[in-house]
């Protein structure tokens, strides 16, 4: 495994750092999920007689989930330093009307 914009193999400790990390990243996810799915869907909305509201509610809990689950892998597994393919293709389109300073 190999830190962005370094060259080389990560250490011991930054490899264990990493994988600590990832893992309070994944079982706050997994918290929030289930408590809010168990505690307030499953018997909060029930009890004050609003059923009706619990899988409206859960989906959009989940949904936004989704999407914060979604962006946290997608930085996680990107390279922070790396320019977009699609930026090089942009400048190769834009060619010489492409607006720079120098």
């Amino acid at each position: 495994v190999q830190l962005a914009g370094r060259e080389g193999p990560m250490t011991t400790v930054e490899f264990a750092s990493a994988v600590a990390c990832t893992s309070v990243v994944w079982a706050a996810f997994l918290i929030q999920g289930l408590t809010y799915n168990a505690v307030f869907v499953a018997q909060v909305l029930p009890a004050i007689h609003k059923e009706d509201f619990a899988l409206p509610c859960a989906a959009a809990f989940d949904a936004a989930l989704g999407l914060a689950l979604w962006s946290y892998l997608r930085a996680r597994f990107d390279d922070p330093g790396a320019v977009p393919g699609r930026w090089y293709e942009f400048c190769d389109l834009a060619g010489d009307s492409l607006p720079t300073e120098r």
